[in-house]
């Protein structure tokens, strides 16, 4: 089905001045981008430009924008499970550090030969 789009631009606004082509294109993409939403019409936009690309590929612009949306579904998922490995993984890292500096701390509390504490007692009092 087809929608129309309603576009108000009021050109006396900008009687005389060499900005009303630029206002008024202005104007009817932000209209456009209200009336479909910011993400759609940059999938919409995305599309049309693979489809200029590629035309052997794609049979028709909403293909060329259904193929992406699946690919960038596919690789966002991707790398939210790499972040979330990688977080993973520096949680573990973490944790093992201060598991092997605690038992570091406790060997050299428990072990200290005479001749070094004694030493490091008078140097330091």
């Amino acid at each position: 089905s087809t929608k129309y789009i309603i576009v108000e631009f009021d050109a006396w606004t900008y009687r005389g001045t060499d900005n009303i082509w630029a206002s008024f294109l202005e104007e009817i993409w932000t209209t456009i981008e209200n009336e479909m939403g910011e993400d759609d019409l940059k999938w919409h936009r995305a599309g049309s430009k693979i489809l200029d690309e590629r035309p052997d590929k794609y049979r028709s612009e909403k293909e060329a924008t259904d193929d992406m949306k699946v690919k960038y579904g596919f690789w966002r998922s991707v790398c939210e499970l790499a972040i979330v490995l990688l977080v993973i993984a520096i949680i573990v890292l973490a944790a093992a550090s201060s598991t092997v500096q605690k038992g570091v701390t406790s060997l050299t509390n428990n072990y200290c030969p005479e001749f070094f504490c004694e030493t490091n007692d008078s140097e330091f009092s």
